[in-house]
């Protein structure tokens, strides 16, 4: 299901509208949410920090965690910590994160990956029909490709071939 909001009673939001009083972003790229989650790499970030909310961690047990780089890690890091979602602690000389409870925002997000959790497996299993289509229609489109080149490899040699016989013949 896709949801094209254009009215009120359509919107998703609980004042029918897509941005508070004030707001002047419009577009999808512009948007708080968009922004927060906009890579994947921030986004593994996020759900690790939220999943171990107690530990304090640090960035190579977050990057493995997370299954990303560390230079992934250290890329969203300031974003994180400036936008105060996760707060940085220097534990005997090594530094370690954790994710900021008090931060509202944090609160939010929290909430919103534990009711998301409850649809984990719905989610999963149609993330997971997306990409075998997906797959499915790649390997179509390499076996077409494959078929086509053949077809045209046989033609080029087909003409090479009349071409050297009037050759011959001329």
């Amino acid at each position: 299901m896709r949801y094209n909001s254009t009215t009120a009673e359509d919107s998703l939001t609980p004042d029918g509208g897509d941005e508070k009083p004030g707001m002047s972003w419009r577009f999808s790229e512009s948007s708080p949410f968009v922004q927060l989650l906009e890579n994947p790499g921030r986004a593994k970030i996020l759900d690790t920090l939220i999943r171990r909310n107690a530990s304090r961690l640090t960035a190579e047990q977050i990057a493995t965690q997370a299954n990303i780089s560390r230079s992934t890690f250290s890329r969203n890091k300031d974003f994180l910590l400036d936008l105060e979602i996760m707060t940085e602690y220097d534990e005997a000389g090594t530094t370690r994160y954790q994710v900021n409870k008090q931060n509202e925002v944090v609160q939010l997000l929290a909430e919103f990956h534990r009711e998301l959790s409850d649809h984990a497996d719905e989610i999963l299993e149609r993330a997971g029909e997306s990409r075998l289509n997906t797959v499915e229609k790649a390997l179509k489109l390499s076996q077409e490709t494959k078929e086509k080149s053949a077809t045209q490899k046989t033609q080029d040699e087909e003409q090479i071939s009349k071409f050297l016989a009037g050759e011959q013949n001329g």
